[in-house]
């Protein structure tokens, strides 16, 4: 486990480590949900990826444990890198970025889809799920910029 994932969880509360690798613990942000609605794993750079079932981005999470997103991410020792190193890093990061986005998009998606469904068969949406499809809309958004990405060649 890396340091920076160590003072992340620390700052949690309810923590449990999954069998399968992962943890999940009670989202700081302070929502109406009561379980463990954050799941926290590393990535293959060493980066913390959270996701909230309730919808809480990043920044809000972080912001909530007195911490910023830089803090999710391991230092980059770059200064001794050749310019060619530098950039099949970044290629690397911005991978790993993109397959984060895409686990993203797919959950996301699912709420847009579960939506649209509700509206389809005639129901309304609640308040509930309104907020709930916006910031599954917000997310979405962020992937798109995430995606829209074009590393130099």
């Amino acid at each position: 486990m890396s340091a920076h994932l160590e003072r992340f969880l620390d700052r949690l509360e309810g923590v449990h480590k999954y069998s399968r690798g992962g943890y999940r613990a009670k989202c700081p942000v302070g929502h109406s949900r009561k379980d463990g609605s954050l799941t926290i794993n590393e990535g293959d750079n060493g980066s913390v990826i959270l996701h909230c079932f309730a919808g809480c981005t990043v920044h809000e999470i972080t912001g909530a444990v007195g911490m910023q997103v830089k803090d999710l991410f391991p230092p980059q020792p770059t200064r001794n890198m050749t310019r060619a190193e530098r950039l099949e890093l970044r290629e690397s990061v911005q991978q790993t970025k993109w397959r984060e986005a895409s686990v993203v998009l797919g959950l996301e998606s699912e709420v847009v889809l579960a939506a649209a469904k509700k509206i389809h068969a005639g129901s309304a949406l609640d308040k509930a799920d309104r907020e709930r499809l916006k910031k599954a809309i917000q997310k979405i958004a962020e992937v798109r910029q995430v995606m829209a990405v074009k590393l130099p060649r």
